[in-house]
């Protein structure tokens, strides 16, 4: 394997795995135990559609702030950054006990979200545009969207005890 195929590999990589904390655990993480918390009696049906959109009131903000501008220097160290929010604020939602603490998290979390999403694309594709077939790179950097969301879909599915349920469905 040469040089840049080394390196494509390893920039491709890291989008895989940027795309799957963006999506996966930053938007999608809390979805499919949405369900559960509504039977727990957390907060009520529309207190959950709050909370959905709070998430893509952040993931809008996030897209309009990257869209005004950003010197192009500036984008990983923003990447890295937005990525350890995402991480943490889902992380934060597993042991806050606050609905108006869910609130604000589920903002951060979707503003988050978006950051990673445009930053990485332009990352990704800005060191790809060099290849002699790039489209093929481009369709494996974005797998990580589906990764990331089917990976805690079924993690999720399995703290529940549903893994005989998404085994039949996959069957």
């Amino acid at each position: 394997m040469n040089e840049q195929n080394k390196r494509s590999l390893l920039l491709v990589g890291g989008g895989v795995a940027s795309l799957f904390i963006a999506m996966g655990v930053g938007r999608f993480a809390y979805t499919p135990i949405l369900p559960l918390m509504l039977k727990q009696q957390l907060f009520s049906e529309a207190g959950a559609g709050a909370l959905a959109s709070s998430n893509y009131a952040g993931y809008l903000a996030g897209a309009i702030m990257t869209a005004l501008g950003t010197r192009k220097e500036s984008r990983l160290s923003r990447l890295k950054l937005a990525l350890i929010v995402s991480v943490a604020t889902t992380a934060w939602m597993g042991i806050a006990d606050s609905y108006a603490l869910w609130f604000a998290l589920r903002f951060v979390s979707g503003f988050a979200s978006a950051v990673i999403f445009v930053y990485v694309s332009g990352l990704v594709m800005d060191g790809l545009a060099g290849l002699s077939k790039p489209h093929r790179a481009v369709g494996l950097f974005y797998s990580g969207v589906g990764l990331g969301i089917t990976a805690t879909v079924l993690r999720s599915l399995g703290c529940m005890g549903s893994t005989a349920g998404v085994a039949r469905g996959l069957a």
